[in-house]
C-alpha cells in the first residue's frame, strides 16, 4: 500500500510545480486521466516486486505522466522536468532529514518507506504553502525569473541539503552515539531554516520582477506622455494657424456664395472640414494617460484598417492610479487589436462612464476563431503559454484591488459577425 502511496505523492509534487509554478495547462480528457492512473499503478507494482527501481525507470515513469498530463512542446515538458526532478529531490532530502530528527526524537520506530511518504507529504506541503500562501498574487511572475537566478536558487538549496545531509550521516546518524535530544531539535530548527531562506530567495526574486515589469510600464507610460505631448504640441500650433485663416476662408466662402457658385462652395467646405477633422483626430477622456493609450491605438487602427470608436470620458478626479490605469487600458485595448486585426470586419468600440463613485469601462471588438477559458481564466493561443496569457490577469488584479469586478460576453450577430463584449466596474478610489 505505502508503494502506491509513494507514486501518488510523487506524481502530486510535479503536478502542482508544473501547474501553478510552470503554469502548464492541464489536459482535461478522461482517457489522458484513466492512462495516468493505469501508467502509475504500473509502476508502483514494479516498485513492490523490485528491491530498488532503476532511476531510468523512474525518469520514463515521469516522462510519460507528464506528456499525458499537460499540453506543452514536448521537448521544453522534458527539460522542465529535468528540472523539477532537481528541484523536487532536493526538497525531499531536506524533508526526510526532518522526518528523521522526529523518528529518532520521539522513538517513533518508522521504516524507510514510512519515512520516504512523509517526506513527500512535508515537500507537497511546502509546495502548497508557497504556491497557495506565499506567492498567491505573485504566482505569475516566478515565469518571468530568469533561468541564471533560478540556477542560483537550486543551488543554494542543493549545498544545503548536501551539507546538512553529511553532518546527519557523520554525527546524528541513528547508528551512531545518541545525543541529546536538544541537538535534534536544533538541527531540526536549521533544517527548517534551509526551506524559509529558499522561501526569501524565491520572494526576492518574485519582487524583483515585479520591480522590474512596473518599471517598464512605468517607462512605456512616460513614453506615451511625451508623444502625447508632441501630438497636443503639434495640435495647438495647427489649430492656431488654422484659425489665423479662418477670416479669411470665410471670406472666401461668402464670395462664392454671392457669385452662386454653390459646387464650389462645397468643394471647399469639404477641403476646410478635411483640414479640422486631421487636427482634432485624436480622443480626449480627461485622463492624460490613457488619452496617450488611445491615441496610439488610434494610429495602430489606421494602419490595420480597423474602425476605433471611443465615447464618453473618465472623471475629473479619477484616484487610480496612473499605473493600474495604464495597465488595464493598454492590456485590453492590445487584446482588442490583435483579435480585431485579423477580422473582415474590424471593429474596436469603447465607452467611458462614471458617477459619483464608480468608473465603467466598456469595450466591444470583432474577432475570429475563438476565445478559450479555462478555470475563470483566458488561455492564450500563442504558442508559448508559458510566457504568454498574462495581460488579463493583471488587469483582473487592479480590478480586484479597486475593489471591482468584469464581466464578459461572446455576441453573434444576425450575419453570423462574433464580437467581444468586456464590461468593467472599479471604484474610484486610492488604494495603496
Amino acid at each position: 500500500m505505502f508503494y502506491y502511496l509513494s507514486a501518488f505523492l510523487e506524481l502530486l509534487k510535479f503536478y502542482f510545480l508544473f501547474k501553478y509554478g510552470y503554469r502548464i495547462t492541464v489536459r482535461k480528457k478522461i482517457v489522458s486521466r484513466i492512462s495516468v492512473v493505469g501508467i502509475m499503478l504500473m509502476y508502483s507494482y514494479i516498485c513492490v516486486y523490485a528491491e530498488r527501481v532503476n532511476f531510468y525507470i523512474y525518469l520514463i515513469w515521469i516522462s510519460l505522466e507528464l506528456m499525458l498530463l499537460f499540453e506543452y512542446n514536448l521537448k521544453k515538458l522534458l527539460v522542465f522536468e529535468l528540472v523539477g526532478i532537481c528541484f523536487v529531490g532536493m526538497l525531499d532530502s531536506l524533508s526526510l532529514i526532518c522526518i528523521q530528527i522526529l523518528n529518532i526524537s520521539f522513538d517513533f520506530g518508522w521504516e524507510q518507506t514510512t519515512k520516504n511518504v512523509f517526506a513527500s507529504l512535508v515537500t507537497i506541503i511546502f509546495l502548497i504553502l508557497v504556491f497557495f500562501v506565499i506567492l498567491k498574487k505573485d504566482i505569475a511572475e516566478l515565469n518571468g525569473i530568469r533561468s541564471l537566478n533560478i540556477i542560483s536558487i537550486f543551488s543554494i538549496g542543493l549545498l544545503y541539503s548536501l551539507i546538512l545531509a553529511i553532518i546527519w550521516d557523520k554525527f546524528l546518524d541513528a547508528e551512531a552515539a545518541v545525543p541529546d535530544v536538544k541537538i535534534y531539535m536544533i538541527f531540526l530548527f536549521i533544517t527548517l531554516s534551509a526551506y524559509y531562506q529558499l522561501i526569501i530567495l524565491l520572494k526576492l526574486e518574485v519582487s524583483n520582477k515585479k520591480l522590474q515589469k512596473k518599471d517598464c510600464m512605468n517607462q512605456y507610460l512616460l513614453q506615451l506622455q511625451e508623444k502625447q505631448y508632441l501630438y497636443l504640441e503639434n495640435t495647438e500650433r495647427e489649430t492656431k494657424k488654422f484659425r489665423h485663416d479662418v477670416k479669411n476662408h470665410m471670406f472666401i466662402l461668402s464670395s462664392l456664395c454671392k457669385k452662386g457658385d454653390l459646387d464650389e462652395a462645397t468643394e471647399y467646405i469639404n477641403q476646410t472640414w478635411g483640414k479640422m477633422e486631421l487636427i482634432s483626430s485624436g480622443y480626449h477622456v480627461n485622463h492624460n494617460i490613457v488619452d496617450a493609450i488611445l491615441n496610439q491605438y488610434v494610429q495602430y487602427c489606421k494602419h490595420s484598417g480597423i474602425n476605433f470608436l471611443v465615447k464618453g470620458y473618465l472623471p475629473t478626479g479619477c484616484k487610480i492610479s496612473s499605473y493600474d490605469i495604464g495597465t488595464i487600458f493598454s492590456n485590453i485595448l492590445q487584446n482588442a487589436f490583435e483579435a480585431a486585426s485579423v477580422c473582415d470586419n474590424k471593429v474596436i468600440d469603447m465607452t467611458l462612464r462614471f458617477d459619483d463613485v464608480c468608473i465603467y469601462i466598456q469595450e466591444e471588438n470583432t474577432y475570429s476563431g475563438d476565445i478559450k477559458v479555462k478555470g475563470g481564466k483566458f488561455v492564450s493561443e500563442k504558442e508559448d503559454t508559458v510566457n504568454h496569457g498574462f495581460g488579463m490577469e493583471n488587469v483582473k488584479e487592479c480590478i480586484l484591488k479597486y475593489h471591482g469586478n468584469w464581466t464578459y460576453k461572446k455576441l453573434k450577430d444576425k450575419e453570423g459577425e462574433k464580437s467581444f463584449l468586456l464590461q468593467i466596474m472599479l471604484y474610484n478610489k486610492q488604494y495603496v
